[in-house]
């Protein structure tokens, strides 16, 4: 039987066991919450992978995925409450050893973990923390052409160093498959039937825009058409190298105006275009023939005195002025010029008998289409009587102008 000493002792210490334990355990305090081994409910989608590659190219092209979580799974990734999401993707070649290489989302703001040479040097990823993995790479993870398999494989992975495999092993791992196409580059194609261009140019034409259409084969791969050039041709001969203007929507222009025919005379030439992609190869040309017509300048409003006078030393200088027009534009003039006949009927030509427009004395004005020379009159020149001076204006397709005719009397000064 137990005594009432012994049952007070008893009492006692299950008391103190009690007190003990209360007194030891804090209630205020938040237990640590045990982390989870998987990331619940894990979905991945793709975002970018483009289904075309260009053999041998250099151009960083972005992949990137998705990775979807319901709203408390995405604040406990972001608080650090379970493993940070991981991204790998295994590049597998129609023939040979696959590749791997991790996507980031770390908004481009650290260097590309990876060695491999054919990755950027950044991710290319736009925002850190969205969950959408990135990564920047060019054909060259291709060793060979022929179809590809992109394979991604996400989960939730605590150290940087996580595998391919690793990560895949995982029990919450999600994975997709992307098929790409490696194949060589092609050449740019030119649209003749629907392009823009005339059949000919005749003198003085309006302005004009010419629409030249290429598109690139290679497109979808990441290559561009990166230029678009036209030669004039006659006889094989190249007059002009022109280069044309990307407008946009695989329209490739060029603007031209009444001066585009300077220096080439009338006839038929060859219009031959062309195009060049990112890897400098060029189109098959282009041609196509073009009647261009290009008249001769034409004078107008000679102006000269009606006498000059034979001074008795020296010598007396005198100013002759005419107006030139060109239908293809002032830069088609080559020169203006003059001859000069005398009383007898004798002809003088000379490199000297010029005229300018260039505002230097005589000329009163630079390009103002009113051209002037400067004639001097010396006192050994004795023959007197009507001359009659003739203007001509001469351009660079080699075409001359009719001539203005001025009579001009000399004789001595009373």
């Amino acid at each position: 039987m137990r005594t009432d000493g012994g049952l007070r002792r008893t009492l006692a210490l299950c008391l103190a066991i009690i007190l003990t334990f209360a007194l030891g355990c804090d209630h205020t305090g938040e237990v640590d919450p045990v982390r989870p081994d998987a990331l619940e409910g894990l979905q991945i989608s793709l975002v970018d992978a483009p289904a075309l590659w260009v053999y041998g190219s250099n151009a960083f092209r972005d992949v990137s995925i998705r990775l979807d979580l319901d709203e408390s799974m995405r604040d406990a990734v972001l608080a650090g409450d379970v493993p940070t999401p991981a991204v790998w993707l295994r590049i597998v070649p129609p023939i040979g050893e696959t590749q791997d290489v991790r996507l980031a989302d770390d908004g481009s703001a650290f260097a590309t973990a990876d060695t491999a040479s054919f990755l950027a040097s950044s991710s290319g990823d736009l925002v850190a923390h969205d969950f959408i993995y990135s990564l920047r790479l060019n054909s060259g993870f291709a060793t060979v052409q022929g179809d590809y398999e992109f394979r991604f494989v996400a989960a939730g992975a605590d150290a940087a160093d996580t595998t391919y495999d690793q990560l895949a092993s995982r029990v919450e791992a999600v994975s997709l498959t992307a098929e790409v196409s490696v194949a060589v580059n092609q050449a740019p194609l030119l649209d003749g039937e629907d392009s823009t261009f005339p059949d000919s140019l005749h003198s003085g034409f309006a302005t004009q825009t010419w629409v030249l259409l290429v598109t690139d084969p290679d497109a979808e791969g990441g290559d561009v058409v990166t230029g678009a050039n036209l030669q004039i041709l006659r006889q094989d001969a190249v007059l002009r190298n022109l280069i044309l203007t990307d407008s946009g929507s695989d329209q490739w222009t060029l603007r031209a105006d009444s001066s585009f025919s300077s220096g080439i005379s009338t006839g038929d030439v060859l219009f031959r275009f062309t195009a060049t992609d990112g890897f400098g190869e060029t189109s098959q040309p282009l041609d196509t023939t073009v009647w261009i017509e290009n008249t001769p300048p034409t004078l107008s409003e000679p102006g000269a005195p009606d006498s000059v006078f034979i001074p008795s030393s020296g010598a007396n200088d005198y100013t002759l002025t005419v107006r030139v027009t060109d239908s293809q534009g002032p830069g088609d003039l080559n020169r203006v010029y003059y001859t000069a006949e005398d009383p007898q009927g004798v002809l003088t030509e000379s490199p000297d008998f010029v005229f300018a427009d260039n505002g230097v004395a005589p000329d009163e004005t630079a390009n103002d289409g009113i051209w002037t020379a400067g004639v001097s009159v010396p006192s050994t020149n004795t023959n007197t009587g009507s001359w009659t001076f003739r203007f001509y204006g001469e351009d660079r397709a080699g075409n001359t102008s009719d001539a203005a005719t001025v009579p001009i009397v000399m004789e001595h000064e009373p």
